[in-house]
């Protein structure tokens, strides 16, 4: 059983649509997974989108590993140097998807 309080999504299995351009010496300083990591200096970054970006949406998302009832969401946005945080819309989207495990005999 689980708490109202506990971190399904920590150390889960996470990825994005696109992943900012990190530096050399850092290769895994934008990946999805730091999102799910519970350090706040790491964070995930997707490539901006704008009006001449070939993709017009980005996307997240973590596989919890289970079935769960999820009665509230905590998302951190960070604010990079130079620039604020601007969201234009946001949709956040739970859903269930069943793997289907058959066997053979």
């Amino acid at each position: 059983m689980t708490s109202f309080a506990d971190d399904l999504s920590y150390k889960q299995v996470a990825s994005q649509s696109t992943t900012y351009p990190h530096p050399q010496n850092e290769p895994q300083k934008y990946v999805a997974g730091n999102a799910v990591d519970r350090n706040p200096t790491t964070c995930m970054r997707t490539e901006a989108i704008s009006a001449n970006s070939p993709d017009k949406t980005v996307w997240w998302k973590v596989d919890l590993g289970g079935v769960y009832n999820i009665y509230s969401v905590n998302i951190l946005f960070k604010n990079y140097d130079g620039y604020g945080i601007f969201i234009s819309s946001f949709i956040m989207k739970i859903h269930f998807h069943y793997k289907n495990h058959s066997t053979q005999n």
